[in-house]
C-alpha cells in the first residue's frame, strides 16, 4: 500500500499544474514542490529545518536541471517544469521507499530565524515603496553591473534556458562577454517569475526590471535567512534563549543595515545567492545531517549550486567538503552506506565543473580575471577580525580541540583565509595592490565567521542563570548579576546594530586598484536609510532612461537608442538597451560613450554601431554638434531627439504588473 501511494499520485502531479495554470495561480506550485521535497528528507529537528534543507536542495537541483530545461522543447514553461518536478519527486519516493512525512515541531526560535531572514529584505524593499519607476531606477542606476544581470535574467526568460545553449539567439539581447557567466541565480529568478506571472511572455521591459529587482531582494533574503539558520544549525539545541537573540541580532544587523547590503545595492545578485549556498556547505560540513546518503546529497547539491551561481567560491566550498570527509565521513560510510554517497559524489563532480569549463573555453583567463580595474566596498576590518578571533580562539580551548564541530569551523576559517592570501599575493605581485576579487574572497571569510558564531555557543554554560543556585553570598550575587546582564547585553547588541553604532562609515569605502582605473569615490553612510551610498542616487539619469524608454520602447525599430543625460552618458544608455532588449546590439556604441561627451566620440559611436543611432540629448551644444555630423555624414543615418530631462514630470507609479499573455 505504501508503494502504491506514490503511483496513485501521478495523475494528480499531471493535473495540478494544468489547473493552477488555468486559474493563473502557478505561483503556488513551487511552494507545493518545496514541501514535497521536505517531506522526503529526514534531517532536522523542526519543520523550519526540514523546509530550509529542502530549499537548499531545491536550489542545487534546479541549477543542474537548468541544463535539461535549456535543451528540451518546453523551456521554462511553468506547467512543464512543475510536472517534471512532481514526477521526479514521486520517483524519488519510490526509489528511497520513503513515505512523505513532515515534523510538526515549531517554536518561537523558528519564528525568530524567519524574521531574521525576512526583515532585512523588507527593510531594503521599504526604500522602494510608493516610488515611481524613475525613482526606483535612480536608486540602482549607479550599479551598472545590475543592468548586465538584468539582461541575462530577461534573455533566459526569452530563450527558456541557460544562454550558452542559445548563443545564436541571444546575440542581439545580451552583451557577448556575459553569455558564459554562471547563471543559476538568473535562472531561478526567471523561472520563479514565470510561475508568478503564469506566463512565459516577456511583457514590458521596465516591468520586467521591476520584477527582477524584487527577485534580487528575494535572493538577498535567502542569504540573510541562511546565515541565521546556519549558525543555529551549527550550534544545535544549545543555542536558545538570550544566546539565540544575540546571535541573530548580530547577523541581522549586518544584513539589514551593514556591509552585506552592498551585495544588493551594488548589483551583485549572483554573489549573494552564491554566498548563501557557501554558508550551507559550511554549516552541513560542520554539523552533518543524519544519514550519509542524505548528507552527501545535500552537500553535492550545495556544491553544484555554488558552481552554477558563483564558482569563484568553489575552491573553498570543495575544500570544506573534503574536511567533512576527513572529520566525519570515514566513520559514517561503512557497510551499506558506502555505495550511495560514492555514487552521488561521482555524479556531482562533472556537474560541478560545468561552468568553470564553459568560462575557460570562452577564452576567459583565470589569472587575468583576478585583477579587474573596478571598485568594491571594503569589508570593515574590525568586524572581520572580531569574528575570526572568536572562532579561532575557540579552537584552542579544550572543548574546541575535542568537538568535531569546532575543528570544522576552524578549518573553514583557515581555508577561506588561505584563498584571501593567495589572491592578495597574486594581485600584489602583479599590480602592486589589491582590488576587486581580493575583497570578494574576504566575503568568504566573513560568511565562515558568521556561521562559526554558532560554535561559540558550545563553549558557554548551558544555564548561566543557575550559577550559585541554592547558595548565598557572592555566588547568589553573581547569579543575579548574570540574570540581569546577559539579557541586557543582548538588547544592547540589537540596538547597537540597529542604529549602525557597530558599523562604521568607513566600512563602505571603495577598494580600488593601485593602477588607478577606478574613479568612484568612497561611499558615505546615512543613518536610518537602507541605502548607504548617496553616490549611487542619480535621479536625472533614472528619469532620463525611463522617459526615453517610454517614448521609444520598441527595440525592433531599426535603431540603437542612446541617452545623453545632463550627468552621465553610459549607465542610462546601458539600462535603456536592456529595457529595449538590444543589449548585444548596443554593446559597442554604449561602451564607446563610457566616460566621454565629446562630439568626436559620439561620431565614432555612430560609426561602430551595427544599426543607425538615435541620440536622445538634453544639451543644446550636443544638438548642434550632432546635427553637423548628421549633415556631414548622411550615411550614418543619425537621428537626434532633444528632450529637456530636467523639465519632464516624474512618471506615475507603475500599477502591479499584469500576468502577461499565456502560452
Amino acid at each position: 500500500m505504501k508503494r502504491a501511494a506514490p503511483v496513485l499520485a501521478i495523475p494528480l502531479a499531471w493535473a495540478l499544474p494544468w489547473a493552477t495554470h488555468e486559474l493563473r495561480v502557478d505561483g503556488l506550485l513551487p511552494v507545493v514542490l518545496l514541501l514535497g521535497i521536505a517531506s522526503l528528507l529526514r534531517g532536522g529537528r523542526t519543520l523550519l529545518d526540514r523546509v530550509a534543507l529542502a530549499l537548499f536542495l531545491f536550489l542545487g537541483l534546479l541549477s543542474a536541471a537548468g541544463l535539461v530545461f535549456s535543451v528540451w522543447p518546453w523551456g521554462l514553461d511553468p506547467v512543464a517544469v512543475s510536472r517534471a518536478g512532481f514526477l521526479s519527486l514521486i520517483a524519488a519516493a519510490l526509489i528511497s521507499r520513503r513515505v512523505p512525512r513532515l515534523p510538526l515541531r515549531v517554536g518561537w526560535s523558528d519564528a525568530l530565524l524567519v524574521l531574521g531572514g525576512v526583515a532585512p529584505a523588507l527593510f531594503l524593499w521599504s526604500s522602494f515603496w510608493h516610488k515611481s519607476a524613475a525613482e526606483r531606477l535612480a536608486m540602482m542606476i549607479g550599479a551598472e553591473d545590475l543592468a548586465r544581470h538584468f539582461t541575462i535574467f530577461d534573455t533566459i526568460r526569452s530563450v527558456g534556458g541557460y544562454l550558452p545553449f542559445h548563443r545564436d539567439e541571444v546575440t542581439r539581447q545580451v552583451i557577448p562577454g556575459v553569455v558564459d557567466y554562471p547563471q543559476a541565480s538568473h535562472l531561478f529568478s526567471a523561472l520563479m517569475d514565470n510561475f508568478v506571472r503564469s506566463s512565459t511572455g516577456l511583457g514590458d521591459g521596465l516591468v520586467a526590471f521591476d520584477h527582477y529587482l524584487a527577485w534580487n531582494l528575494v535572493g538577498y533574503g535567502i542569504l540573510a535567512f541562511t546565515l541565521v539558520w546556519a549558525l543555529r544549525w551549527v550550534a544545535g539545541p544549545v543555542l536558545r534563549g538570550w544566546r539565540l537573540v544575540a546571535a541573530v541580532a548580530v547577523v541581522t544587523g549586518c544584513t539589514g543595515g551593514g556591509y552585506l547590503v552592498s551585495l544588493f545595492d551594488r548589483g551583485y545578485p549572483s554573489e549573494a545567492l552564491g554566498l548563501a549556498l557557501l554558508a550551507v556547505v559550511f554549516a552541513l560540513a560542520a554539523r552533518p545531517v543524519r544519514g550519509a546518503r542524505e548528507q552527501m546529497l545535500l552537500l553535492a547539491a550545495a556544491l553544484v549550486g555554488v558552481s552554477f551561481t558563483y564558482y569563484f567560491f568553489l575552491p573553498v566550498a570543495g575544500a570544506a567538503v573534503l574536511v567533512w570527509a576527513l572529520v566525519y565521513a570515514r566513520s559514517r560510510t561503512r557497510g551499506p552506506w558506502r555505495l550511495g554517497p560514492l555514487a552521488i559524489a561521482v555524479l556531482a563532480v562533472p556537474l560541478v565543473l560545468v561552468w568553470p569549463v564553459l568560462s575557460v573555453r570562452s577564452g576567459v583567463s583565470p589569472t587575468q580575471a583576478l585583477i579587474p580595474d573596478v571598485g568594491i566596498p571594503e569589508v570593515d576590518q574590525r568586524l572581520l577580525l572580531t569574528l575570526v578571533a572568536l572562532v579561532l580562539l575557540g579552537t584552542l580551548t579544550r572543548t574546541g580541540r575535542r568537538v568535531p564541530i569546532w575543528r570544522s569551523v576552524g578549518a573553514q576559517i583557515v581555508l577561506a583565509g588561505l584563498m584571501v592570501f593567495a589572491i592578495g599575493g597574486y594581485q600584489l605581485a602583479t599590480t602592486g595592490g589589491v582590488s576587486y576579487y581580493f575583497e570578494k574572497a574576504v566575503h568568504g571569510v566573513l560568511v565562515a565567521g558568521f556561521v562559526g558564531i554558532g560554535a561559540v555557543a558550545l563553549l558557554l554554560p548551558r544555564d548561566p542563570f543557575s550559577w550559585g543556585a541554592g547558595q548565598g553570598g557572592f555566588a547568589a550575587a553573581l547569579r543575579r548579576l548574570a540574570a540581569f546582564a546577559l539579557p541586557a547585553g543582548a538588547s544592547v547588541v540589537v540596538v547597537a546594530f540597529a542604529y549602525g553604532l557597530l558599523v562604521p562609515d568607513r566600512m563602505l569605502a571603495t577598494r580600488t586598484s593601485e593602477r588607478g582605473g577606478v574613479t568612484e569615490p568612497a561611499a558615505g553612510t546615512s543613518r536610518g536609510r537602507a541605502f548607504h551610498s548617496d553616490k549611487l542616487w542619480r535621479p536625472t539619469d533614472g528619469k532620463a532612461a525611463v522617459n526615453v524608454y517610454r517614448r521609444f520602447p520598441n527595440g525592433d525599430d531599426g535603431r540603437v537608442t542612446l541617452v545623453i543625460s545632463a550627468y552621465r552618458l553610459y549607465t542610462p544608455s546601458l539600462y535603456l538597451a536592456g529595457f529595449r532588449r538590444q543589449g548585444g546590439e548596443a554593446a559597442l556604441p554604449v561602451g564607446g560613450i563610457n566616460g566621454s561627451k565629446e562630439i568626436a566620440t559620439l561620431e565614432h559611436v555612430a560609426e561602430v554601431s551595427p544599426r543607425p543611432v538615435r541620440f536622445v540629448v538634453a544639451r543644446d551644444d550636443l544638438v548642434t554638434g550632432l546635427s553637423e555630423i548628421a549633415k556631414r555624414r548622411p550615411e550614418l543615418k543619425i537621428e537626434i531627439v532633444q528632450l529637456p530631462f530636467s523639465q519632464i514630470p516624474a512618471p506615475k507609479v507603475l500599477p502591479p504588473p499584469p500576468g502577461g499573455k499565456k502560452r
